[in-house]
């Protein structure tokens, strides 16, 4: 079943959040956030945007490394609520129409997302991400299965 095509990526995520949360350590995860890890620019003093932020991993390593501003959207509940204990990043509830309640960053990154969307959902998120990334600015865009 095709996401973003045959099933809403909303949908798809309200079934698979509770499982995703309970697996981030598996050795999967670990080295995909190792790869990501490598992939971003220093943040220090920075704003990061994490576009399907998950439950912030990726929000929690930004700040870590020195990002002053650390934005996460996120499609589901569950896993906003899970962000959301980060209290130094302002989370957002939602998909690609909370990129426009975004500033200017300096990185943006999108981690196993964009497969998940529609075409019009994907052609949003670029015309987004154009618009928000600051000269010299960083895009991290990735997306792998186990």
């Amino acid at each position: 079943m095709k996401v973003g095509r045959e099933i809403a990526a909303s949908e798809r995520w309200r079934e698979a959040a509770p499982g995703y949360v309970a697996t981030i350590d598996s050795p999967y995860h670990r080295h995909r956030i190792e790869v990501i890890r490598r992939l971003l620019p220093d943040p220090i003093g920075k704003t990061v945007i994490d576009f399907g932020c998950g439950q912030g991993v990726l929000l929690v390593e930004a700040l870590v490394r020195g990002a002053e501003t650390a934005i996460g959207i996120d499609i589901d509940p569950t896993m906003v609520a899970e962000a959301e204990k980060i209290k130094e990043a302002t989370v957002l509830h939602g998909g690609v129409e909370r990129l426009s309640e975004c500033r200017a960053a300096d990185c943006i990154i999108a981690a196993n997302v964009l497969a998940y969307m529609t075409d019009a959902e994907e052609q949003q998120f670029y015309i987004c991400a154009a618009r928000l990334l600051r000269p010299g600015g960083s895009i991290v865009i990735t997306h792998s299965r186990p």
